[in-house]
């Protein structure tokens, strides 16, 4: 994007036609850059240097992590059509990035929260020397 504009302000200085963009240079708009963001690449357990990794699970990575259930907990509200409220979700997390155990700590239909903590099992995250737990509320 700073080299398209900055063709654009020495051509229109020196009146040169300005060339066209290349395709890399080509805006792709924030859904792309989003949806590149979103789905985190599986950690590789045997990768993991415990020297470089977080001590422990940090908002950063529980973020990351949680963007792609997120996306698969919507899926779930065809179950409970009529259900509203938040499903309390509890994510265990072991060093190397995978899920050890989720359950639905709260939740306005059975169903809903079995979902929803099947589509949390699935999910993976940063390495940490430690892994770590969290609580997430996902609204329906």
């Amino acid at each position: 994007m700073r080299w398209i504009l900055a063709t654009t302000l020495v051509a229109a200085c020196f009146d040169a036609p300005m060339p066209p963009p290349t395709p890399s240079a080509a805006w792709r708009g924030p859904s792309a850059r989003i949806a590149a963001k979103a789905v985190p690449s599986p950690p590789n357990p045997a990768a993991c240097d415990p020297n470089n990794q977080p001590m422990g699970i940090t908002r950063d990575i529980i973020v990351a992590g949680i963007a792609p259930v997120r996306i698969e907990a919507a899926k779930c509200g065809a179950l409970a059509p009529g259900a509203t409220g938040v499903v309390k979700v509890h994510v265990r997390v072991g060093p190397g990035g995978l899920v050890t155990n989720a359950v639905a700590a709260a939740s306005p239909d059975p169903d809903l929260g079995e979902c929803v903590a099947a589509a949390a099992r699935k999910a993976t995250f940063a390495c940490t020397r430690h892994g770590g737990s969290f609580s997430y509320p996902i609204p329906f």
